[in-house]
Protein backbone atom coordinates (compact mmCIF):
# COMPACT_ATOMS: atom_id res chain seq x y z
CA UNK A 1 0.00 0.00 0.00
CA UNK A 2 1.09 3.32 -0.38
CA UNK A 3 1.41 3.76 3.46
CA UNK A 4 4.80 1.81 2.65
CA UNK A 5 6.28 3.81 0.90
CA UNK A 6 8.97 3.42 -1.67
CA UNK A 7 11.60 1.04 -0.50
CA UNK A 8 15.44 1.66 -0.34
CA UNK A 9 15.94 1.08 -4.36
CA UNK A 10 12.94 2.87 -5.46
CA UNK A 11 14.06 5.73 -3.96
CA UNK A 12 17.34 5.71 -5.50
CA UNK A 13 15.48 5.52 -8.58
CA UNK A 14 13.77 8.99 -7.93
CA UNK A 15 16.53 10.38 -6.95
CA UNK A 16 18.45 9.31 -10.29
CA UNK A 17 15.00 10.67 -12.30
CA UNK A 18 14.83 14.00 -10.60
CA UNK A 19 18.79 14.77 -11.23
CA UNK A 20 18.08 13.77 -15.41
CA UNK A 21 14.78 15.93 -15.21
CA UNK A 22 16.85 18.76 -14.14
CA UNK A 23 20.05 18.11 -16.23
CA UNK A 24 18.52 17.02 -19.35
CA UNK A 25 15.26 19.29 -19.29
CA UNK A 26 15.90 21.89 -16.91
CA UNK A 27 12.75 21.05 -14.96
CA UNK A 28 12.53 21.09 -11.06
CA UNK A 29 10.97 17.39 -10.34
CA UNK A 30 9.46 19.28 -7.19
CA UNK A 31 7.75 22.02 -9.09
CA UNK A 32 6.71 19.78 -11.70
CA UNK A 33 4.56 17.50 -9.66
CA UNK A 34 3.35 20.21 -7.43
CA UNK A 35 -0.38 19.58 -8.56
CA UNK A 36 0.09 15.82 -8.38
CA UNK A 37 2.99 15.16 -5.48
CA UNK A 38 2.53 11.56 -5.73
CA UNK A 39 2.95 11.61 -9.65
CA UNK A 40 6.71 10.20 -9.24
CA UNK A 41 5.96 7.57 -7.14
CA UNK A 42 3.06 6.27 -8.80
CA UNK A 43 5.00 6.35 -11.92
CA UNK A 44 7.97 4.51 -10.55
CA UNK A 45 5.78 1.70 -9.43
CA UNK A 46 4.19 1.61 -12.17
CA UNK A 47 7.07 1.22 -14.42
CA UNK A 48 8.64 -1.43 -12.39
CA UNK A 49 5.15 -3.48 -12.01
CA UNK A 50 4.28 -3.08 -15.78
CA UNK A 51 8.17 -4.12 -17.04
CA UNK A 52 8.66 -6.92 -14.69
CA UNK A 53 11.37 -4.47 -13.12
CA UNK A 54 13.14 -5.15 -9.96
CA UNK A 55 16.72 -4.23 -8.70
CA UNK A 56 18.28 -6.50 -10.66
CA UNK A 57 17.08 -4.29 -13.87
CA UNK A 58 20.06 -1.69 -14.60
CA UNK A 59 19.09 1.30 -12.78
CA UNK A 60 19.79 2.93 -16.11
CA UNK A 61 17.43 0.98 -17.82
CA UNK A 62 14.59 1.54 -15.15
CA UNK A 63 14.82 5.50 -15.29
CA UNK A 64 14.73 5.59 -18.91
CA UNK A 65 11.59 4.45 -19.12
CA UNK A 66 10.23 5.61 -16.10
CA UNK A 67 11.15 9.42 -17.03
CA UNK A 68 9.78 8.67 -20.86
CA UNK A 69 6.36 8.08 -18.63
CA UNK A 70 6.88 10.90 -16.21
CA UNK A 71 7.44 13.11 -19.20
CA UNK A 72 4.23 12.21 -21.18
CA UNK A 73 2.23 12.84 -18.29
CA UNK A 74 3.28 15.85 -17.35
CA UNK A 75 3.57 17.28 -21.31
CA UNK A 76 -0.22 16.30 -21.26
CA UNK A 77 -1.30 18.23 -17.87
CA UNK A 78 0.96 20.80 -19.56
CA UNK A 79 -1.13 21.07 -22.66
CA UNK A 80 -4.47 20.52 -21.06
CA UNK A 81 -4.08 22.99 -18.07
CA UNK A 82 -4.98 19.72 -15.88
CA UNK A 83 -3.03 21.29 -12.91
CA UNK A 84 -5.59 24.64 -12.87
CA UNK A 85 -8.67 22.45 -13.72
CA UNK A 86 -10.64 22.53 -10.56
CA UNK A 87 -10.72 26.19 -10.84
CA UNK A 88 -12.23 26.02 -14.30
CA UNK A 89 -16.07 26.30 -14.78
CA UNK A 90 -15.97 23.64 -17.43
CA UNK A 91 -19.00 24.02 -20.44
CA UNK A 92 -21.73 22.13 -19.96
CA UNK A 93 -21.16 20.72 -16.50
CA UNK A 94 -24.56 20.63 -15.72
CA UNK A 95 -25.43 18.65 -18.68
CA UNK A 96 -22.53 16.04 -18.18
CA UNK A 97 -23.23 15.39 -14.60
CA UNK A 98 -26.75 14.96 -15.17
CA UNK A 99 -26.23 12.37 -18.23
CA UNK A 100 -23.02 10.48 -16.88
CA UNK A 101 -23.51 10.51 -12.56
CA UNK A 102 -20.17 9.40 -11.08
CA UNK A 103 -20.96 9.26 -7.42
CA UNK A 104 -18.52 9.52 -4.27
CA UNK A 105 -19.24 6.88 -1.38
CA UNK A 106 -17.01 5.85 1.99
CA UNK A 107 -13.63 4.62 2.78
CA UNK A 108 -12.25 1.27 3.57
CA UNK A 109 -9.91 0.45 6.49
CA UNK A 110 -7.30 2.78 5.03
CA UNK A 111 -8.93 5.16 3.91
CA UNK A 112 -9.26 4.60 0.17
CA UNK A 113 -12.71 6.55 -1.04
CA UNK A 114 -15.25 4.11 -2.85
CA UNK A 115 -15.63 5.73 -6.54
CA UNK A 116 -18.98 4.63 -8.41
CA UNK A 117 -21.00 4.60 -11.41
CA UNK A 118 -23.70 2.87 -13.11
CA UNK A 119 -24.32 1.64 -16.64
CA UNK A 120 -27.91 2.20 -16.88
CA UNK A 121 -27.33 5.46 -15.44
CA UNK A 122 -25.20 7.01 -18.18
CA UNK A 123 -27.51 9.15 -20.75
CA UNK A 124 -25.52 9.10 -23.97
CA UNK A 125 -27.99 11.42 -25.89
CA UNK A 126 -27.66 14.30 -23.15
CA UNK A 127 -23.24 13.61 -23.38
CA UNK A 128 -23.92 14.16 -27.39
CA UNK A 129 -26.12 16.96 -27.01
CA UNK A 130 -23.28 19.58 -26.37
CA UNK A 131 -20.03 17.64 -25.92
CA UNK A 132 -17.73 15.19 -28.21
CA UNK A 133 -15.55 12.93 -26.91
CA UNK A 134 -12.43 15.26 -25.52
CA UNK A 135 -14.97 17.37 -23.64
CA UNK A 136 -16.53 14.51 -22.29
CA UNK A 137 -12.79 13.15 -20.93
CA UNK A 138 -12.58 16.75 -19.53
CA UNK A 139 -15.42 16.31 -17.35
CA UNK A 140 -14.08 13.07 -15.96
CA UNK A 141 -10.08 14.62 -14.99
CA UNK A 142 -11.74 17.46 -13.67
CA UNK A 143 -12.94 14.73 -11.36
CA UNK A 144 -9.94 12.37 -11.01
CA UNK A 145 -8.31 15.88 -9.93
CA UNK A 146 -10.81 16.48 -7.27
CA UNK A 147 -10.69 12.82 -5.88
CA UNK A 148 -6.81 12.93 -5.84
CA UNK A 149 -7.01 16.33 -3.93
CA UNK A 150 -9.63 14.26 -0.96
CA UNK A 151 -7.20 11.26 -1.04
CA UNK A 152 -4.40 13.29 -0.08
CA UNK A 153 -6.22 15.23 2.41
CA UNK A 154 -7.68 11.78 3.93
CA UNK A 155 -4.35 10.42 4.37
CA UNK A 156 -2.77 13.81 5.97
CA UNK A 157 -6.26 13.39 8.27
CA UNK A 158 -5.21 10.14 8.77
CA UNK A 159 -0.93 10.52 9.12
CA UNK A 160 -0.02 8.25 6.06
CA UNK A 161 0.55 8.89 2.04
CA UNK A 162 -2.52 8.06 0.01
CA UNK A 163 -3.12 8.28 -3.62
CA UNK A 164 -5.32 5.07 -4.33
CA UNK A 165 -9.21 4.87 -4.58
CA UNK A 166 -11.90 1.95 -5.36
CA UNK A 167 -13.91 2.01 -8.76
CA UNK A 168 -17.12 0.25 -8.30
CA UNK A 169 -19.09 -0.17 -11.44
CA UNK A 170 -22.08 -1.38 -11.79
CA UNK A 171 -22.96 -2.95 -15.17
CA UNK A 172 -26.35 -4.06 -14.57
CA UNK A 173 -28.83 -2.85 -17.98
CA UNK A 174 -25.40 -3.55 -20.03
CA UNK A 175 -25.97 -4.73 -23.80
CA UNK A 176 -24.21 -4.75 -26.61
CA UNK A 177 -25.30 -1.53 -28.50
CA UNK A 178 -23.70 0.35 -25.15
CA UNK A 179 -19.94 -0.72 -26.99
CA UNK A 180 -20.55 0.46 -30.84
CA UNK A 181 -18.97 2.98 -32.62
CA UNK A 182 -17.95 6.46 -30.40
CA UNK A 183 -19.66 4.83 -27.13
CA UNK A 184 -16.98 2.16 -27.68
CA UNK A 185 -14.47 4.65 -28.45
CA UNK A 186 -15.50 6.79 -25.32
CA UNK A 187 -14.99 4.36 -22.82
CA UNK A 188 -11.44 2.88 -24.44
CA UNK A 189 -10.46 6.36 -23.98
CA UNK A 190 -11.66 6.97 -20.51
CA UNK A 191 -9.67 3.56 -19.54
CA UNK A 192 -6.63 4.70 -21.48
CA UNK A 193 -6.88 8.08 -19.65
CA UNK A 194 -7.16 6.07 -16.44
CA UNK A 195 -4.38 3.61 -16.97
CA UNK A 196 -1.83 6.03 -18.20
CA UNK A 197 -2.23 9.58 -17.30
CA UNK A 198 -3.53 8.34 -13.49
CA UNK A 199 -1.25 5.10 -13.45
CA UNK A 200 -1.16 3.47 -10.01
CA UNK A 201 -4.08 5.13 -8.51
CA UNK A 202 -6.43 2.86 -8.94
CA UNK A 203 -6.21 0.34 -5.55
CA UNK A 204 -9.28 -2.39 -6.90
CA UNK A 205 -11.98 -2.47 -9.14
CA UNK A 206 -15.59 -4.02 -8.51
CA UNK A 207 -17.62 -4.70 -11.62
CA UNK A 208 -20.57 -5.95 -9.84
CA UNK A 209 -23.47 -7.49 -11.49
CA UNK A 210 -21.57 -8.20 -14.91
CA UNK A 211 -24.01 -9.82 -17.68
CA UNK A 212 -23.06 -12.69 -19.54
CA UNK A 213 -22.52 -10.00 -22.76
CA UNK A 214 -20.16 -8.15 -20.59
CA UNK A 215 -17.16 -10.97 -21.77
CA UNK A 216 -17.19 -9.16 -25.24
CA UNK A 217 -16.91 -6.00 -24.06
CA UNK A 218 -14.17 -7.05 -21.52
CA UNK A 219 -12.46 -8.36 -24.53
CA UNK A 220 -11.75 -4.93 -26.06
CA UNK A 221 -11.27 -3.45 -22.92
CA UNK A 222 -8.53 -5.86 -21.29
CA UNK A 223 -6.45 -5.00 -24.37
CA UNK A 224 -5.73 -1.60 -22.92
CA UNK A 225 -5.49 -2.11 -19.51
CA UNK A 226 -2.01 -2.12 -17.78
CA UNK A 227 -0.97 -5.85 -16.91
CA UNK A 228 -0.55 -4.51 -13.30
CA UNK A 229 -4.56 -2.69 -13.17
CA UNK A 230 -5.77 -6.20 -14.36
CA UNK A 231 -4.60 -8.22 -11.07
CA UNK A 232 -6.89 -5.33 -9.41
CA UNK A 233 -9.92 -6.09 -10.82
CA UNK A 234 -12.87 -8.60 -9.61
CA UNK A 235 -15.25 -9.14 -12.05
CA UNK A 236 -19.17 -10.51 -10.39
CA UNK A 237 -22.01 -11.43 -11.66
CA UNK A 238 -25.30 -11.55 -10.25
CA UNK A 239 -25.31 -15.13 -8.61
CA UNK A 240 -21.45 -13.73 -6.77
CA UNK A 241 -23.00 -11.53 -3.84
CA UNK A 242 -21.48 -14.08 -1.15
CA UNK A 243 -18.43 -13.97 -2.83
CA UNK A 244 -18.14 -10.60 -3.30
CA UNK A 245 -19.15 -9.47 0.49
CA UNK A 246 -16.16 -11.82 1.26
CA UNK A 247 -13.87 -10.23 -0.96
CA UNK A 248 -14.73 -7.07 0.05
CA UNK A 249 -13.91 -7.65 3.87
CA UNK A 250 -10.91 -9.24 2.84
CA UNK A 251 -9.69 -5.91 1.94
CA UNK A 252 -11.05 -3.93 4.39
CA UNK A 253 -14.11 -2.88 2.48
CA UNK A 254 -17.27 -2.57 4.83
CA UNK A 255 -20.88 -2.33 3.22
CA UNK A 256 -21.56 0.66 5.09
CA UNK A 257 -19.02 2.52 3.06
CA UNK A 258 -20.03 0.73 -0.45
CA UNK A 259 -23.02 2.37 -2.90
CA UNK A 260 -26.28 1.10 -2.20
CA UNK A 261 -26.79 -0.83 -5.55
CA UNK A 262 -24.07 -2.98 -4.79
CA UNK A 263 -26.24 -6.16 -2.52
CA UNK A 264 -25.80 -5.17 0.87
CA UNK A 265 -24.27 -1.66 0.13
CA UNK A 266 -25.48 1.05 2.29
CA UNK A 267 -23.85 3.99 1.29
CA UNK A 268 -26.13 6.59 -0.78
CA UNK A 269 -22.87 8.66 -1.66
CA UNK A 270 -22.72 12.28 -3.08
CA UNK A 271 -22.35 13.52 -6.72
CA UNK A 272 -19.22 14.00 -7.91
CA UNK A 273 -20.48 17.39 -8.93
CA UNK A 274 -20.20 18.04 -5.47
CA UNK A 275 -16.82 17.29 -4.55
CA UNK A 276 -15.42 18.95 -7.11
CA UNK A 277 -16.56 22.00 -5.73
CA UNK A 278 -16.05 21.29 -2.32
CA UNK A 279 -11.87 20.76 -3.16
CA UNK A 280 -12.23 23.73 -5.46
CA UNK A 281 -13.65 25.69 -2.35
CA UNK A 282 -10.75 23.77 -0.31
CA UNK A 283 -7.71 24.70 -2.87
CA UNK A 284 -8.91 28.60 -3.05
CA UNK A 285 -9.00 28.57 0.74
CA UNK A 286 -5.23 27.15 0.64
CA UNK A 287 -4.40 30.41 -1.52
CA UNK A 288 -6.04 32.88 0.44
CA UNK A 289 -8.85 33.80 -2.00
CA UNK A 290 -11.77 31.71 -0.26
CA UNK A 291 -12.51 35.16 0.96
CA UNK A 292 -13.38 36.63 -2.33
CA UNK A 293 -14.68 33.28 -3.98
CA UNK A 294 -17.21 33.19 -0.80
CA UNK A 295 -18.60 36.88 -1.20
CA UNK A 296 -18.54 35.82 -5.22
CA UNK A 297 -21.29 32.81 -4.68
CA UNK A 298 -23.07 34.62 -1.53
CA UNK A 299 -23.96 37.53 -4.11
CA UNK A 300 -24.53 34.79 -6.33
CA UNK A 301 -26.92 33.39 -4.03
CA UNK A 302 -24.64 30.03 -3.09
CA UNK A 303 -24.19 28.63 0.12
CA UNK A 304 -19.85 27.72 0.60
CA UNK A 305 -19.07 24.21 1.07
CA UNK A 306 -17.78 22.54 4.70
CA UNK A 307 -14.17 21.39 3.66
CA UNK A 308 -13.99 20.04 7.45
CA UNK A 309 -15.54 17.01 7.20
CA UNK A 310 -13.92 14.12 6.00
CA UNK A 311 -16.32 11.93 3.71
CA UNK A 312 -16.55 8.37 5.54
CA UNK A 313 -19.64 6.10 6.39
CA UNK A 314 -20.42 8.34 9.13
CA UNK A 315 -20.03 11.73 7.80
CA UNK A 316 -20.69 12.64 4.74
CA UNK A 317 -19.43 15.72 2.86
CA UNK A 318 -23.17 18.18 1.82
CA UNK A 319 -24.81 17.41 -1.27
CA UNK A 320 -26.50 20.44 -2.16
CA UNK A 321 -24.05 22.73 -3.86
CA UNK A 322 -24.61 24.37 -6.98
CA UNK A 323 -22.29 23.81 -9.69
CA UNK A 324 -21.39 26.52 -11.85
CA UNK A 325 -21.23 26.46 -15.43
CA UNK A 326 -20.43 27.86 -18.47
CA UNK A 327 -21.33 27.65 -22.01
CA UNK A 328 -18.16 28.64 -23.93
CA UNK A 329 -17.89 25.22 -25.41
CA UNK A 330 -14.62 25.34 -24.92
CA UNK A 331 -12.75 21.75 -25.62
CA UNK A 332 -10.14 19.60 -24.15
CA UNK A 333 -7.73 21.30 -26.12
CA UNK A 334 -8.26 24.68 -25.20
CA UNK A 335 -10.64 25.98 -28.79
CA UNK A 336 -14.10 25.48 -29.22
CA UNK A 337 -16.40 22.24 -29.76
CA UNK A 338 -15.15 20.79 -33.17
CA UNK A 339 -18.61 19.26 -32.92
CA UNK A 340 -21.27 16.56 -30.74
CA UNK A 341 -20.56 13.03 -29.83
CA UNK A 342 -21.85 11.53 -34.08
CA UNK A 343 -23.93 7.79 -33.93
CA UNK A 344 -24.63 8.61 -29.86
Amino acid sequence: QEADGLDEDGQRLTRLIASRMKHEKGRDIADACAADPDLLARVVRGSAEDHNHDASTPAEVRATIACEELEAVMAWRDAQGVDAILDTDLPFADEFHESWPVTIHGCDAFGHPVVAERIEDIRTKGLARNMDTAAVLRHRVQIMEAVGRFKRREGERRGHALYKHIWVIDLAGLKVKHFTGHVRTLLVDLVHLCNVQYNDTLFSMWLVNAPLVFRTVWAVLQRVVRSSTKEKIRIMGGSDVAKMKEEMAIMGLGVDAVPTFVPGGGHQGIPASCLIHEMRWERREKRGEAGEMKSRETDAGQTPPSIETPLSPEVRVRSDYPVAADDTGHSATGGQQSGKIEGW
